[in-house]
C-alpha cells in the first residue's frame, strides 16, 4: 500500500512540475487556467539595481512585473517595461510606438534620464509593471 501512494505522489509531482515548466518557461497557460494561481506564475519579482528609474522606482526596490499580458503590440505609452538588453535586463518607460516597414519598434527611455531614448523590439519584453506610475 505504501509503495501505491509513493508512486501516485510521485506522478503528482511530475505532472505538477510539468504544468509549470510549460507556464514558466514555454508560456503555455496550463497552471495560469486554475483560479489564484494566475498571480503566482505571472509574477516576475525583480530587484532594482540603479536608479536611471528614480524617483519613481528607487534603487533596491523590489517589484513584480507582469509577465501574462496579453498584447506586447499594443502597450501605451507610458507603460514601465522589463526588457532584455545587451547585456542583462532593463526597466525602461515606454515613450512612443514607432512603425518600421512591416513592424515596428517602441522607443523607452528613463525617468531621470529624459534625453535618452532606447529602441525597443517588442519580442524583447519580459514583462510590464502593472499600473504604471506615470
Amino acid at each position: 500500500m505504501s509503495k501505491t501512494f509513493l508512486y501516485i505522489g510521485g506522478a503528482v509531482f511530475v505532472l505538477l512540475t510539468l504544468m509549470f515548466v510549460a507556464d514558466f518557461f514555454l508560456n503555455i497557460p496550463v497552471l495560469r487556467s486554475v483560479p489564484g494561481i494566475n498571480k503566482i506564475t505571472c509574477q516576475f519579482p525583480v530587484t532594482v539595481s540603479g536608479s536611471s528609474m528614480e524617483p519613481t522606482i528607487k534603487a533596491g526596490s523590489r517589484i513584480n512585473f507582469n509577465k501574462c499580458f496579453q498584447n506586447k503590440e499594443n502597450l501605451p505609452t507610458g507603460t514601465i517595461i522589463l526588457y532584455s538588453g545587451e547585456r542583462n535586463t532593463s526597466i525602461a518607460r515606454i515613450k512612443e510606438r514607432v512603425p518600421q516597414q512591416d513592424r515596428f519598434i517602441y522607443k523607452v527611455g528613463r525617468d531621470n534620464r529624459p534625453g535618452e531614448s532606447i529602441e525597443v523590439n517588442p519580442d524583447r519584453i519580459l514583462g510590464i509593471l502593472n499600473n504604471s506610475l506615470k
